[in-house]
């Protein structure tokens, strides 16, 4: 191995800083590598790039570049952009047109000889990262005979689904015998021992079904063998419990220790029965993946709840499954997955676009941009990490079909300024998702936007109505979790939006009878210059969330006009009524992109933002 030379490039500096729009790059001397000495010591800030220039020589065939480490007490999320003989021309998108490393490492074979420019572009902030470059001119050896594997998404300390037929998949030797045995470890074992046997096909792919089994927190051994004599695969200490997927933007991304009482929530998260997975971020531009991604070096594996563990995971799942543990008293796994800035149609399978009209145009318009780009404007969207498809097909298609009993979702941001579209995309990704699960229409519990300057009210009526129209669905509001500054993308009390996300767990999968949604329009009726909207999910009665006047209601007349207006509790409506309109056609509530509202049900649930006029069709309400 030898080490490779990099030098800041400088001229290139000045020339991506000039139009750099998903980061800004930041100019620092480094020390030059030598003989794989690494380059210590690096700092960070989030959204920012470094450039460097790397001369590789003739004849190699492997380059490696590898970035380690963080005295953050997180991991840092890099992603490493590689592109040959000239750098990136104007942005960080432009770079994605090279070679796109996985977070904090790229491999490429057979790199050309002469200059590579390298970007390092940092998602969260760092310090004390190491830089590691390599190249090897050895051949490498022919591969070894294929032999016997299971799916990515199996290891150590996983939880299986209760009350579910379990797949177990994997790869052997073409044709070859697979025994799947799992055996409870312990005296008095709530399930009994299982074998199932089954034969690979011809390409070497192999798939048993596990009868469903009972909840139990005894340790279970599954041992996988093949009768072609290959080291079989062995993992113990499984549970038995509920299992859920957690994904979207970068909301569900935000990490428990900058969640509000984060600090000591981590320190009290010590549960052995609280599995967690996460998966590596990534795309996929050459379709649906059958591994996960290699995260660091290293394959991802589940994970006890621990404080050293939680401090990275996802607030927004850690809250919703320590709140189902509560509850429910068995293991609870979370396969979590998410990527800030990202869309509804990159997390959507090809056969989201399918059978509506809208999503097949929409997917129609993509590939003529990308068919048509040709390099004149803008950055080749082949390579936009919100490509149709390329996150589904990284992050969620290595998945399946593990068995899980649902999904929540927190993602909708990148989508605002699109809310017409996202009326279609959101509820064909949820119906696809079901559809590449196994045909199961399993609950999926999403957040509404919280309050934020650029979020538009329209794209949480397009999220009401999804609730709304989409079977096993529900929807929780987070207008009264909002950020400090409504500029701020990332409100940091994620404890009441988990919470919630549990409650709809509670009542509509594990037949609770609590309240799980605040007040939702149901109809309304003019009287005498008022408008008398009556709601559902009453339960406790309507009231203020914050103790002071109803705020947050607005009405027009046949000018479209919209004036604020009194509004006042009867029962389970509100009386809403404005000198200045004597007869009200439309009415509003939280109707902004920072709405300032307070009505609640009597357990203090905030009703969600809602418009009705003559000129708009309700859909029929839950």
């Amino acid at each position: 191995m030898h080490g490779i030379k990099f030098n800041l490039n400088a001229a290139f500096l000045c020339l991506v800083s000039v139009a750099m729009t998903a980061g800004t790059v930041v100019a620092q001397t480094v020390p030059q590598l030598a003989d794989g000495s690494p380059v210590t010591s690096l700092d960070g800030e989030r959204w920012t790039s470094r450039v460097f220039e790397i001369s590789v020589p003739a004849e190699q065939t492997r380059l490696t570049i590898t970035t380690r480490g963080s005295e953050t007490g997180r991991e840092a999320r890099v992603t490493l952009y590689a592109k040959h003989g000239a750098p990136p021309t104007t942005t960080v998108n432009d770079a994605r047109s090279g070679i796109e490393g996985n977070n904090e490492q790229i491999s490429i074979n057979n790199p050309a000889a002469g200059d590579w420019y390298l970007l390092l572009y940092a998602t969260t902030a760092y310090r004390g990262v190491t830089l590691l470059a390599d190249y090897d001119n050895t051949r490498p050896a022919p591969p070894p005979p294929q032999v016997l594997t299971v799916a990515s998404v199996f290891s150590d300390h996983m939880v299986l689904q209760r009350n579910q037929p379990v797949p177990i998949w994997g790869t052997a030797k073409p044709n070859d015998m697979i025994t799947v045995a799992l055996t409870p470890q312990g005296p008095a074992p709530i399930n009994p021992p299982v074998t199932v046997s089954t034969k690979a096909d011809v390409n070497g792919k192999w798939r048993v079904e596990v009868v469903s089994m009972k909840a139990s927190a005894q340790p279970m051994e599954v041992r996988v063998t093949s009768a072609a004599g290959d080291p079989g695969v062995v993992m113990t200490d499984v549970l038995v419990g509920e299992v859920w997927v957690a994904s979207g933007q970068s909301n569900m991304e935000w990490p428990m220790y900058k969640c509000t009482n984060g600090a000591a929530d981590i320190a009290a998260a010590d549960d052995s029965q609280l599995r967690l997975l996460t998966v590596p971020s990534g795309k996929s531009t050459t379709g649906p993946r059958t591994s996960m991604l290699i995260y660091n070096g290293k394959p991802s594996k589940w994970r006890l709840c621990t404080p050293s563990n939680i401090t990275n995971f996802s607030g927004v799942a850690y809250y919703f499954a320590r709140d189902l543990r509560k509850t429910l008293n068995v293991p609870v796994g979370v396969i979590y997955q998410a990527m800030g800035g990202t869309t509804c149609r990159a997390w959507s399978p090809r056969s989201a676009f399918t059978g509506d009209p809208v999503v097949e145009k929409y997917l129609a318009d993509w590939n003529s941009r990308m068919k048509n780009w040709g390099g004149q404007w803008g950055s080749d969207p082949a390579e936009d990490v919100n490509r149709p498809m390329v996150l589904y097909d990284a992050m969620i298609a290595p998945l399946q079909p593990y068995a899980i009993q649902g999904v929540i979702w927190y993602q909708g941001e990148s989508d605002s300024g699109d809310a017409l579209n996202f009326r279609h995309l959101f509820p064909s990704l949820i119906k696809s998702w079901r559809r590449e699960w196994g045909e199961r229409d399993f609950p999926f519990l999403f957040v509404q936007l919280a309050p934020q300057v650029g979020w538009t009210p329209e794209l949480r009526e397009a999220q009401l109505q999804t609730w709304q129209t989409v079977p096993n669905t529900a929807m929780v509001v987070t207008t009264d979790v909002g950020p400090d500054d409504p500029k701020d993308f990332h409100p940091p009390k994620k404890q009441p939006v988990g919470s919630r996300l549990a409650l709809a767990a509670r009542a509509l999968v594990y037949g609770e009878n609590t309240a799980y949604s605040g007040p939702i329009y149901a109809t309304c009726a003019t009287d005498n210059g008022r408008v008398l909207i009556r709601f559902t999910h009453c339960s406790g009665g309507l009231k203020s969330g914050d103790g002071k006047p109803l705020k947050g209601f607005t009405i027009a007349g046949a000018d479209g006009v919209f004036v604020e207006a009194a509004a006042v509790i009867e029962g389970d409506t509100v009386v809403v009524s404005s000198p200045d309109v004597p007869i009200p056609a439309s009415v509003r509530y939280g109707w902004a992109n920072v709405p300032h509202c307070n009505l609640a049900n009597g357990e203090g649930l905030p009703a969600s933002p809602f418009r009705v006029s003559g000129d708009t069709t309700q859909v029929p309400l839950k």
